[in-house]
């Protein structure tokens, strides 16, 4: 925290308060690490790579995977409301949550690759193309 001068007016003050109340000092360094919720391994082995991503509570209806030459792209949407009616209330749930992952692995048959979700975890068996025309320089 830092110390206030003296001369520090209460009303800017005032105005400090309700904005931090709003949009905490530390909101940005949050969102750095808004990314980091999801763990992601990449595990290249011999003639492919292994692409695990862990989406809990995300629906494999809700998960698109595309390719690129090389790059496979994994989307995921959660989106998930509820309503509950009772004596004389209602209670109304929303949840929604969103992933967005490029990721680079090098020359692949992205064609040939497997897709398998399973218990909340979304893997990829992605296959290396090591034939000589598609070896970047």
């Amino acid at each position: 925290m830092y110390k206030k001068p003296n001369w520090y007016p209460q009303w800017i003050e005032a105005v400090n308060d309700a904005f931090e109340h709003v949009c905490p000092r530390d909101m940005f360094a949050m969102l750095q690490h808004m990314e980091d919720g999801f763990n992601v391994q990449v595990v290249e082995e011999a003639d492919s790579y292994t692409v695990q991503v862990v989406l809990p509570g995300f629906q494999r209806d809700g998960i698109q995977v595309e390719y690129g030459r090389q790059y496979v792209l994994i989307q995921a949407v959660h989106d998930e409301r509820n309503m509950v009616e009772s004596e004389g209330y209602y209670e109304q749930t929303a949840q929604f949550g969103h992933f967005y992952k490029k990721i680079y692995l090098g020359a692949i048959r992205g064609e040939e690759m497997t897709v398998t979700h399973n218990d909340g975890v979304l893997t990829l068996h992605v296959p290396k193309d090591n034939s000589p025309s598609h070896h970047f320089k």
